[in-house]
Protein backbone atom coordinates (compact mmCIF):
# COMPACT_ATOMS: atom_id res chain seq x y z
CA UNK A 1 0.00 0.00 0.00
CA UNK A 2 1.10 3.27 -0.24
CA UNK A 3 0.54 7.05 0.82
CA UNK A 4 0.55 10.49 -1.41
CA UNK A 5 1.25 13.84 0.11
CA UNK A 6 -0.39 16.87 -2.00
CA UNK A 7 1.39 20.04 -0.95
CA UNK A 8 1.44 22.37 -3.68
CA UNK A 9 -1.43 25.37 -3.54
CA UNK A 10 -3.67 25.89 -5.59
CA UNK A 11 -3.93 22.15 -7.06
CA UNK A 12 -6.96 20.57 -7.56
CA UNK A 13 -7.36 16.61 -7.34
CA UNK A 14 -10.06 15.42 -10.53
CA UNK A 15 -11.06 12.13 -11.04
CA UNK A 16 -10.15 10.93 -14.91
CA UNK A 17 -11.23 7.10 -15.49
CA UNK A 18 -10.05 5.12 -12.55
CA UNK A 19 -7.23 7.04 -11.73
CA UNK A 20 -6.38 10.67 -9.78
CA UNK A 21 -5.05 13.81 -11.41
CA UNK A 22 -3.54 16.31 -9.72
CA UNK A 23 -4.02 19.83 -11.34
CA UNK A 24 -2.63 23.71 -10.73
CA UNK A 25 -1.27 26.12 -12.60
CA UNK A 26 1.95 24.19 -14.75
CA UNK A 27 1.39 21.39 -13.09
CA UNK A 28 0.15 18.42 -13.47
CA UNK A 29 0.81 14.78 -11.81
CA UNK A 30 -1.08 11.45 -11.83
CA UNK A 31 -2.28 9.20 -8.87
CA UNK A 32 -2.99 5.68 -9.10
CA UNK A 33 -5.21 4.40 -6.70
CA UNK A 34 -5.35 0.82 -6.80
CA UNK A 35 -2.75 0.55 -3.76
CA UNK A 36 -3.30 3.77 -2.82
CA UNK A 37 -4.29 3.80 1.58
CA UNK A 38 -4.23 7.46 2.46
CA UNK A 39 -4.40 10.55 0.61
CA UNK A 40 -3.14 13.84 2.64
CA UNK A 41 -4.25 17.09 1.37
CA UNK A 42 -1.64 19.56 3.11
CA UNK A 43 -2.74 23.34 3.05
CA UNK A 44 -5.01 24.61 -0.01
CA UNK A 45 -5.49 21.95 -1.91
CA UNK A 46 -9.03 21.19 -3.41
CA UNK A 47 -10.54 17.89 -4.39
CA UNK A 48 -14.16 17.03 -6.23
CA UNK A 49 -16.88 15.04 -5.60
CA UNK A 50 -16.00 12.78 -7.95
CA UNK A 51 -12.38 11.68 -6.34
CA UNK A 52 -13.99 11.79 -3.39
CA UNK A 53 -16.57 9.01 -4.23
CA UNK A 54 -13.90 6.88 -5.88
CA UNK A 55 -11.66 7.26 -3.11
CA UNK A 56 -14.19 6.40 -0.01
CA UNK A 57 -15.60 3.69 -2.64
CA UNK A 58 -12.21 2.02 -2.54
CA UNK A 59 -11.49 2.55 1.27
CA UNK A 60 -8.86 5.46 0.89
CA UNK A 61 -9.10 7.83 3.73
CA UNK A 62 -8.41 10.89 3.33
CA UNK A 63 -6.71 13.03 5.70
CA UNK A 64 -6.68 17.19 5.57
CA UNK A 65 -3.75 19.21 7.45
CA UNK A 66 -3.27 23.10 7.38
CA UNK A 67 -0.21 24.26 5.69
CA UNK A 68 1.62 24.42 9.66
CA UNK A 69 0.67 20.57 9.60
CA UNK A 70 -2.13 21.03 11.87
CA UNK A 71 -5.11 18.44 11.66
CA UNK A 72 -8.13 19.81 10.49
CA UNK A 73 -10.44 16.56 9.71
CA UNK A 74 -10.23 13.06 7.74
CA UNK A 75 -12.62 11.09 5.40
CA UNK A 76 -12.94 7.30 5.64
CA UNK A 77 -14.70 4.68 3.45
CA UNK A 78 -17.97 2.59 5.52
CA UNK A 79 -18.23 2.44 8.63
CA UNK A 80 -16.80 -0.44 10.29
CA UNK A 81 -19.48 -3.29 11.21
CA UNK A 82 -17.43 -4.76 14.35
CA UNK A 83 -20.57 -3.52 16.57
CA UNK A 84 -19.57 -6.42 19.11
CA UNK A 85 -16.30 -4.92 19.58
CA UNK A 86 -17.49 -1.58 20.36
CA UNK A 87 -19.82 -2.72 22.86
CA UNK A 88 -16.76 -4.58 24.94
CA UNK A 89 -15.20 -1.34 24.47
CA UNK A 90 -18.28 0.53 26.06
CA UNK A 91 -18.28 -2.04 29.10
CA UNK A 92 -15.17 -1.39 29.55
CA UNK A 93 -15.61 2.35 29.79
CA UNK A 94 -17.19 1.65 33.78
CA UNK A 95 -14.23 -0.30 34.74
CA UNK A 96 -11.81 1.81 36.46
CA UNK A 97 -9.43 -1.20 37.38
CA UNK A 98 -8.69 -1.95 33.32
CA UNK A 99 -8.45 1.62 32.87
CA UNK A 100 -6.18 2.68 35.73
CA UNK A 101 -4.34 -0.88 34.11
CA UNK A 102 -4.59 0.27 30.72
CA UNK A 103 -3.43 3.40 31.10
CA UNK A 104 -0.31 2.34 33.53
CA UNK A 105 0.71 0.22 30.24
CA UNK A 106 0.62 2.82 28.17
CA UNK A 107 2.88 5.12 30.27
CA UNK A 108 5.24 2.60 31.11
CA UNK A 109 5.89 1.84 27.84
CA UNK A 110 6.69 5.76 26.53
CA UNK A 111 8.97 6.57 29.46
CA UNK A 112 10.79 2.85 28.72
CA UNK A 113 10.92 3.98 24.91
CA UNK A 114 12.17 7.27 25.69
CA UNK A 115 14.77 5.97 28.74
CA UNK A 116 16.12 3.92 25.79
CA UNK A 117 17.08 6.73 23.55
CA UNK A 118 18.64 8.94 26.15
CA UNK A 119 20.79 5.88 26.71
CA UNK A 120 21.75 5.26 23.52
CA UNK A 121 22.46 9.32 23.57
CA UNK A 122 24.67 8.83 26.34
CA UNK A 123 26.58 6.21 24.68
CA UNK A 124 27.10 8.22 21.52
CA UNK A 125 27.78 11.64 22.66
CA UNK A 126 29.15 10.25 26.13
CA UNK A 127 27.21 12.44 27.86
CA UNK A 128 27.13 12.20 31.89
CA UNK A 129 23.85 14.36 31.52
CA UNK A 130 22.08 12.02 29.04
CA UNK A 131 22.97 9.05 31.14
CA UNK A 132 21.80 10.34 34.21
CA UNK A 133 18.65 11.53 32.72
CA UNK A 134 18.31 7.76 31.65
CA UNK A 135 18.41 6.81 35.22
CA UNK A 136 15.87 9.12 36.04
CA UNK A 137 13.54 7.67 33.73
CA UNK A 138 13.84 4.16 35.19
CA UNK A 139 13.09 5.82 38.48
CA UNK A 140 9.78 7.33 36.53
CA UNK A 141 9.25 4.08 35.30
CA UNK A 142 8.75 2.17 38.71
CA UNK A 143 6.48 4.86 40.22
CA UNK A 144 4.22 3.93 37.44
CA UNK A 145 3.95 0.40 38.33
CA UNK A 146 2.40 1.61 41.66
CA UNK A 147 0.28 4.20 40.94
CA UNK A 148 -3.17 4.66 42.04
CA UNK A 149 -4.82 7.08 39.71
CA UNK A 150 -5.50 7.77 36.02
CA UNK A 151 -4.88 11.79 37.47
CA UNK A 152 -1.44 10.57 39.02
CA UNK A 153 -0.07 8.67 35.93
CA UNK A 154 -0.51 11.96 33.83
CA UNK A 155 1.58 13.83 36.63
CA UNK A 156 4.26 11.20 36.35
CA UNK A 157 3.81 10.99 32.09
CA UNK A 158 4.22 14.99 32.13
CA UNK A 159 7.18 14.56 34.45
CA UNK A 160 8.95 12.43 33.29
CA UNK A 161 8.26 13.64 29.37
CA UNK A 162 9.79 17.13 30.60
CA UNK A 163 12.91 15.72 31.75
CA UNK A 164 13.55 13.36 28.44
CA UNK A 165 13.21 16.45 26.56
CA UNK A 166 15.97 17.56 28.50
CA UNK A 167 18.31 15.01 27.01
CA UNK A 168 16.95 14.77 23.56
CA UNK A 169 17.92 18.79 23.58
CA UNK A 170 21.70 17.78 23.42
CA UNK A 171 21.31 16.14 20.02
CA UNK A 172 20.77 18.93 17.85
CA UNK A 173 23.10 21.94 17.28
CA UNK A 174 22.63 25.11 19.87
CA UNK A 175 21.92 26.88 16.76
CA UNK A 176 18.25 25.45 16.06
CA UNK A 177 17.56 27.06 19.75
CA UNK A 178 15.75 23.85 20.67
CA UNK A 179 15.82 24.21 24.60
CA UNK A 180 12.45 22.74 25.57
CA UNK A 181 8.70 21.09 24.04
CA UNK A 182 6.70 23.81 22.58
CA UNK A 183 3.52 23.29 20.68
CA UNK A 184 0.89 26.20 20.02
CA UNK A 185 2.79 27.28 18.52
CA UNK A 186 6.30 25.83 18.32
CA UNK A 187 9.08 28.16 18.35
CA UNK A 188 12.02 26.75 17.09
CA UNK A 189 12.76 24.44 14.28
CA UNK A 190 13.02 21.11 16.18
CA UNK A 191 9.57 21.72 17.66
CA UNK A 192 8.28 22.52 14.28
CA UNK A 193 9.29 18.99 13.31
CA UNK A 194 7.82 16.94 16.43
CA UNK A 195 4.56 19.00 16.00
CA UNK A 196 4.60 17.93 12.33
CA UNK A 197 5.86 14.48 12.45
CA UNK A 198 3.17 13.92 15.77
CA UNK A 199 0.33 15.10 13.66
CA UNK A 200 1.19 12.33 10.74
CA UNK A 201 2.02 9.45 13.49
CA UNK A 202 -1.25 10.13 15.54
CA UNK A 203 -3.46 10.17 12.04
CA UNK A 204 -1.52 6.83 11.12
CA UNK A 205 -2.36 5.19 14.32
CA UNK A 206 -6.20 6.38 14.03
CA UNK A 207 -6.21 4.98 10.86
CA UNK A 208 -5.57 1.68 12.18
CA UNK A 209 -7.88 2.07 15.28
CA UNK A 210 -10.85 2.88 12.53
CA UNK A 211 -9.62 0.06 10.23
CA UNK A 212 -9.69 -3.16 13.44
CA UNK A 213 -13.42 -1.47 14.23
CA UNK A 214 -12.76 0.10 17.46
CA UNK A 215 -13.60 3.68 18.76
CA UNK A 216 -10.99 6.14 18.43
CA UNK A 217 -13.13 8.00 21.22
CA UNK A 218 -12.47 5.95 24.01
CA UNK A 219 -9.33 5.88 25.70
CA UNK A 220 -7.97 5.11 28.92
CA UNK A 221 -4.74 7.46 29.69
CA UNK A 222 -6.29 10.88 27.94
CA UNK A 223 -10.13 11.68 28.92
CA UNK A 224 -13.45 11.40 26.87
CA UNK A 225 -13.67 15.04 25.69
CA UNK A 226 -15.27 16.37 22.91
CA UNK A 227 -13.74 15.67 19.06
CA UNK A 228 -10.69 14.21 20.88
CA UNK A 229 -9.92 10.73 19.74
CA UNK A 230 -8.59 9.61 22.45
CA UNK A 231 -7.45 6.33 21.63
CA UNK A 232 -5.43 6.92 18.93
CA UNK A 233 -3.69 9.48 21.79
CA UNK A 234 -3.13 6.45 23.72
CA UNK A 235 -2.35 4.38 21.20
CA UNK A 236 0.11 6.61 19.41
CA UNK A 237 2.48 7.14 23.09
CA UNK A 238 4.55 4.07 22.75
CA UNK A 239 5.44 5.17 19.06
CA UNK A 240 6.20 8.46 19.31
CA UNK A 241 9.95 7.92 20.33
CA UNK A 242 10.94 5.73 18.10
CA UNK A 243 9.63 7.17 14.70
CA UNK A 244 8.88 10.80 15.33
CA UNK A 245 11.92 11.72 17.68
CA UNK A 246 14.29 9.43 15.64
CA UNK A 247 13.13 10.88 12.60
CA UNK A 248 13.63 14.50 13.58
CA UNK A 249 17.09 13.53 14.99
CA UNK A 250 18.11 12.37 11.67
CA UNK A 251 16.59 15.12 9.81
CA UNK A 252 19.02 17.61 11.51
CA UNK A 253 21.90 15.86 12.01
CA UNK A 254 22.10 14.12 8.51
CA UNK A 255 21.69 17.20 6.95
CA UNK A 256 18.34 16.89 5.43
CA UNK A 257 17.56 19.56 7.63
CA UNK A 258 19.05 23.28 8.34
CA UNK A 259 17.71 26.28 9.99
CA UNK A 260 16.94 28.02 6.90
CA UNK A 261 14.36 25.57 5.86
CA UNK A 262 12.19 26.97 8.21
CA UNK A 263 10.01 30.09 7.95
CA UNK A 264 8.60 32.23 11.21
CA UNK A 265 4.82 33.21 11.36
CA UNK A 266 3.15 33.41 7.84
CA UNK A 267 5.87 34.00 5.03
CA UNK A 268 6.12 37.37 3.06
CA UNK A 269 6.07 35.74 -0.35
CA UNK A 270 3.38 35.26 -3.02
CA UNK A 271 2.45 31.87 -3.63
CA UNK A 272 3.77 32.14 -7.18
CA UNK A 273 7.31 32.74 -5.69
CA UNK A 274 7.23 29.52 -4.44
CA UNK A 275 9.93 26.73 -5.35
CA UNK A 276 8.61 24.67 -8.47
CA UNK A 277 9.12 21.24 -8.17
CA UNK A 278 7.48 17.96 -7.43
CA UNK A 279 4.35 18.91 -5.16
CA UNK A 280 2.64 15.30 -5.02
CA UNK A 281 4.73 12.47 -3.33
CA UNK A 282 4.22 8.96 -3.39
CA UNK A 283 5.76 6.41 -1.34
CA UNK A 284 5.19 2.88 -1.36
CA UNK A 285 5.21 1.43 2.19
CA UNK A 286 6.02 -2.21 0.50
CA UNK A 287 9.42 -1.07 -0.43
CA UNK A 288 12.27 -1.49 1.55
CA UNK A 289 13.87 1.00 3.72
CA UNK A 290 16.72 1.68 1.07
CA UNK A 291 13.88 2.85 -1.88
CA UNK A 292 11.46 4.38 -0.16
CA UNK A 293 1.15 19.22 16.19
CA UNK A 294 -1.03 17.68 17.60
CA UNK A 295 -4.96 17.81 16.58
CA UNK A 296 -5.62 21.85 16.46
CA UNK A 297 -9.12 23.37 16.84
CA UNK A 298 -10.66 20.60 16.21
CA UNK A 299 -9.53 18.66 19.64
CA UNK A 300 -10.57 21.78 21.32
CA UNK A 301 -8.50 20.96 24.29
CA UNK A 302 -5.12 20.32 22.28
CA UNK A 303 -4.66 17.21 20.49
CA UNK A 304 -1.90 15.04 20.58
CA UNK A 305 -0.24 16.17 23.75
CA UNK A 306 -3.28 16.95 25.63
CA UNK A 307 -4.96 19.97 26.51
CA UNK A 308 -3.21 23.29 25.58
CA UNK A 309 -4.02 27.06 24.63
CA UNK A 310 -2.62 28.75 21.97
CA UNK A 311 -0.35 31.51 22.47
CA UNK A 312 -1.05 34.22 20.27
CA UNK A 313 1.83 36.81 21.59
CA UNK A 314 4.73 34.06 20.61
CA UNK A 315 5.68 33.86 17.17
CA UNK A 316 5.62 30.46 15.07
CA UNK A 317 8.21 28.51 13.44
CA UNK A 318 7.10 26.37 10.64
CA UNK A 319 9.12 24.07 8.04
CA UNK A 320 8.94 25.50 4.40
CA UNK A 321 7.06 23.72 1.55
CA UNK A 322 10.21 21.30 -0.21
CA UNK A 323 11.86 21.00 3.12
CA UNK A 324 8.01 19.58 4.14
CA UNK A 325 8.50 17.00 1.32
CA UNK A 326 11.87 16.12 2.10
CA UNK A 327 10.76 15.52 6.37
CA UNK A 328 8.03 13.57 4.49
CA UNK A 329 9.93 11.33 2.58
CA UNK A 330 12.44 10.69 5.98
CA UNK A 331 9.11 9.96 7.92
CA UNK A 332 8.02 7.64 5.73
CA UNK A 333 11.51 6.08 5.59
CA UNK A 334 11.37 5.32 9.13
CA UNK A 335 7.87 4.16 8.68
CA UNK A 336 8.89 1.41 6.14
CA UNK A 337 11.76 0.43 8.52
CA UNK A 338 12.06 -3.19 9.55
CA UNK A 339 11.90 -4.77 13.28
CA UNK A 340 11.31 -7.44 14.67
CA UNK A 341 7.81 -7.59 16.04
CA UNK A 342 8.07 -10.36 19.27
CA UNK A 343 3.72 -11.42 19.22
CA UNK A 344 4.58 -12.70 15.91
CA UNK A 345 8.10 -13.27 16.12
CA UNK A 346 8.71 -11.91 12.59
CA UNK A 347 9.71 -8.59 11.03
CA UNK A 348 7.61 -6.08 10.38
CA UNK A 349 7.10 -2.33 9.24
CA UNK A 350 6.94 -0.04 11.91
CA UNK A 351 3.64 1.03 10.04
CA UNK A 352 2.62 -2.97 9.98
CA UNK A 353 3.43 -2.69 13.53
CA UNK A 354 0.97 0.10 14.26
CA UNK A 355 -1.52 -1.91 12.73
CA UNK A 356 -0.51 -5.12 14.82
CA UNK A 357 -0.92 -3.23 17.79
CA UNK A 358 -4.49 -2.14 16.91
CA UNK A 359 -4.99 -5.34 16.79
CA UNK A 360 -3.63 -6.55 19.71
CA UNK A 361 -5.22 -3.66 21.57
CA UNK A 362 -8.77 -4.84 20.13
CA UNK A 363 -7.92 -8.74 21.29
CA UNK A 364 -7.27 -7.14 24.72
CA UNK A 365 -10.52 -5.88 24.74
CA UNK A 366 -12.47 -8.47 23.95
CA UNK A 367 -10.42 -10.39 26.94
CA UNK A 368 -8.37 -12.97 24.75
CA UNK A 369 -5.45 -11.55 26.26
CA UNK A 370 -4.38 -10.15 30.08
CA UNK A 371 -2.42 -6.97 28.99
CA UNK A 372 -1.79 -4.61 26.33
CA UNK A 373 1.85 -4.96 25.83
CA UNK A 374 3.62 -1.54 23.80
CA UNK A 375 6.85 -2.52 21.88
CA UNK A 376 9.74 -1.58 23.01
CA UNK A 377 12.02 -1.38 19.54
CA UNK A 378 16.09 -1.53 20.56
Amino acid sequence: MSVVYITKPGVKVHLEAKHLVARGENFQQTIYTFNLERLILVGKVEITYAALSHLLRNNTSVIFLTRQGNYLGSLNGSDPKNVFLRVCQYEKLQDKEFKLKTARSIVAGKIRNMRTLAMRMGRTLRSEECSGIAQNLSRFYTLVQSAESVESLRGLEGQATKIYFQALRLGFAKELEFKKRTRRPPTDPVNACLSFGYTILMNVVLGAICAVGLDPALGNLHELSYGRVSLALDLMEEFRTPIVDMTVLACFNLGILKKDDFWRDEPEVAEDDCESGKWVEQVDMLAPEESTQEQARALEKGGAEGPGEEDAGVVGVFLKKEPKKRFLNRLEKRLSMLLHYPRLDKKLTLRQVIERQAEHYASYVRGECSQYEPIAPR
